[in-house]
């Protein structure tokens, strides 16, 4: 109705300017749309109005509008060094969708365009650039808008189209996101639109964030809204998934009457009267995760155990006997002191073996290790956490005799948007004082980013090897995006892969040993894995 009454008050500049109006409604537009009906109207009032002010005699084309539109801009002369760029490999091609296929627009803008897709010659951008040394995207004069609260249709329709068209352009595993990202655009646009406050609006940028999987894309700008959403309280015990169980391993409370109700090793079956299998789909749109295993790990803390109410319902599982229980829950921020404990970054167990752990470890305690380990008969390296300092090319190197290659990265370019080429490969090692001995890498969904980079350049010694679970699965440096109302998010910015091609993206590092906590391990007080990684290194490989 709404495009029919703009229609009717613009008949008037079609008859002066001998056009007919038609109004086509494509078969795949809903009969309803949530929006502002009014902004609406005047989109459609400006978009009519001047395609009736450039058409004479003639009907309204958009590729016409356009193209009278490119014709006014300057022109650019054809590049003969351009078609060298275009025949380089590439790993990752710009998808147009049906842009350019004669769908959309007419032939003669098709050429125009591909002319200047094949002949632009781009050295320096003023929304983009490649991070030095790196080759990152540095997304640089994206107006954040902080002072919006809740930004307008209009401002909200800009968040959406400014993160698809970065993602489009410039995140380097758009071709693994597990879907077309073509269709995610008309997707989103209604779900943003239809944004009611600034809850709704959080909402829908968790959403947007969590389609490309990649862990590496948590949001900041929200805390107060996201943490209204998820809750300001949360369980006095901590627990996590164990294959598709959430069990109870530690507290952060100590209290005896804590520990007596919530034992370690018992199982939550459901929360507030909902299936714990229930809320993970529920809450499975929200949570940005390369993998299946890392959603997991966000999950119980993230959104399961946490609640506005002072108490939470609970039933648990313990011995095969079912209860319910009324927790109590207290203030989420007094966890941050709780949830990672200092553990000592470097030590002798089991008498003849050394451990690292990388949490709290530092290049400066480098030559303090090397003695210390001199005469172990192994080293644990227990990445399941992450590195506190820069280790590939110091720790890596004191393991490393020979000098390899680790890794190697594909880069995204200003100059052809949407194209990733893969670089040089990156070595490390060469030190004829390596360590003699073996060494084990730990690893499960904590490991994440610098601590898959620096399991890569450890396991490329071969007397290292690695046991535990799939890791985050989100390697590179993260480069920053900004949206309407404050809002930051992150992308993994270069692509990371083994030297031989296999990637490193939402399938994390390769894992020599499989191994996983199991139920009975953790209600016995047990590390299975540390235990598997002693056993290794004791009874050799």
């Amino acid at each position: 109705d709404e495009i029919r009454k703009v229609m009717d008050s613009l008949q008037f500049l079609a008859i002066n300017n001998s056009n007919k109006m038609v109004v086509e409604i494509d078969d795949n537009i809903p009969k309803q749309l949530i929006g502002d009906k009014l902004r609406l109207s005047q989109i459609f009032v400006n978009l009519i109005s001047n395609s009736l002010k450039f058409t004479k005699n003639g009907e309204i084309k958009v590729s016409a509008v356009l193209e009278k539109r490119l014709d006014q801009l300057p022109q650019i002369a054809a590049c003969k060094s351009c078609s060298d760029k275009t025949k380089q490999p590439s790993l990752v091609k710009p998808n147009y969708g049906e842009l350019l296929t004669g769908k959309v627009l007419n032939q003669s803008l098709i050429n125009k365009i591909s002319f200047i897709l094949n002949n632009a010659q781009i050295e320096k951008n003023y929304y983009i650039s490649m991070a030095p040394g790196v080759g990152n995207p540095i997304f640089k004069n994206e107006k954040p808008y902080a002072n919006m609260a809740y930004p307008d249709a209009g401002y909200r329709i800009l968040a959406v189209f400014r993160y698809w068209n970065m993602i489009n352009y410039f995140f380097p595993y758009k071709d693994i996101i597990g879907e077309d990202w073509n269709q995610v655009l008309p997707e989103m646009l209604p779900v943003f639109i239809a944004a009611k406050d600034r809850t709704q609006y959080a909402k829908a940028a968790l959403k947007l964030f969590a389609k490309i999987n990649d862990t590496h894309a948590y949001a900041s700008g929200l805390e107060r809204v996201v943490n209204a959403i998820r809750g300001k309280n949360t369980t006095p015990f901590r627990a996590k998934f164990v294959g598709d169980q959430l069990i109870v391993y530690d507290y952060f409370n100590t209290q005896d009457s804590i520990k007596k109700n919530y034992r370690i090793g018992d199982e939550i079956l459901m929360i507030n009267g909902e299936k714990v299998t229930d809320l993970i789909k529920m809450y499975d749109p929200f949570v940005a995760a390369s993998n299946y295993d890392t959603k997991l790990r966000t999950l119980p803390l993230g959104f399961l155990l946490r609640s506005n109410n002072e108490i939470m319902q609970l039933t648990i599982k313990r011995d095969e006997q079912l209860m319910k229980q009324t927790c109590r829950l207290i203030d989420y921020n007094s966890t941050y002191n709780t949830k990672n404990p200092t553990i000592q970054s470097h030590k002798i167990i089991n008498g003849n073996i050394g451990y690292v752990y990388p949490g709290s470890y530092k290049n400066a305690s480098l030559p303090e290790i090397t003695k210390l380990f001199e005469n172990t008969k192994g080293i644990v390296v227990d990445m399941r956490c992450y590195p506190s300092d820069f280790m590939p090319f110091t720790f890596g190197n004191y393991l490393k005799r020979d000098k390899t290659p680790f890794v190697k990265f594909t880069m995204g370019s200003v100059a052809a948007p949407g194209t990733f080429r893969m670089g040089n490969e990156i070595s490390n090692g060469g030190n004829k004082n390596a360590y003699k001995g073996k060494i084990i890498v730990i690893v499960n969904s904590e490991s994440q980013s610098n601590a898959e980079y620096t399991t890569m350049a450890f396991q490329s010694s071969p007397n290292v090897k690695v046991i535990g679970s799939q890791t985050a699965g989100a390697d590179g440096n993260v480069s920053t995006i900004v949206l309407p109302g404050g809002i930051s998010s992150w992308i993994s910015g270069i692509g990371v892969f083994y030297p031989d091609g296999t990637p490193t993206q939402r399938v994390g590092v390769k894992i020599d040993y499989p191994i996983t906590p199991t139920v009975k391990g953790i209600r016995d007080g047990k590390d299975e894995l540390l235990e598997k990684a002693m056993e290794l290194l004791e009874k050799g490989w």
